[in-house]
């Protein structure tokens, strides 16, 4: 049986899962400071730590799939790590702008750019997939 290599889709997931864990503990550690076991309890610390974790759990799952089926199906290397890396940034940004900017500065800058370096690998993938789809990738 031969096995597609998909190095790309593989380092993704594993840095995804070490992010979302990462994002995991910070919403926890914030419920155990302040003894909120569900919900946020009108907390606004637990309330972006647990957005910021969510967004990570709502975004990635589709990353890596469009990444898994891009891959797979021989998109270029290089344009497979664009879109991860890209992807990576830009959870990592609105993270940083929703637990550090903006609370801090109330710089919404950080949230905006990590929204478009989600929104556009995940637009960029889906044409990628839609354009494979038809044969022209």
């Amino acid at each position: 049986m031969m096995m597609t290599s998909i190095p790309v889709t593989s380092v993704f997931i594993a840095s995804a899962a070490g992010w979302l864990i990462g994002l995991s503990v910070l919403a926890m550690q914030a419920r155990v400071a302040h003894k909120i076991t569900l919900g946020t309890g009108n907390n606004a610390e637990l309330e972006r730590k647990t957005r910021a974790q969510a967004n990570a759990a709502e975004y990635l799952p589709m990353m890596a799939l469009l990444l898994l089926v891009l891959e797979a199906q021989g998109l270029y290397m290089w344009a497979c790590m664009l879109l991860a890396v890209a992807m990576l940034a830009g959870r990592g940004a609105h993270a940083y702008g929703l637990l550090v900017a903006e609370p801090k500065r109330q710089d919404l800058n950080w949230r905006i750019g990590g929204m478009m370096l989600t929104w556009g690998p995940l637009a960029a993938g889906a044409a990628a997939l839609c354009l494979q789809a038809i044969g022209v990738l």
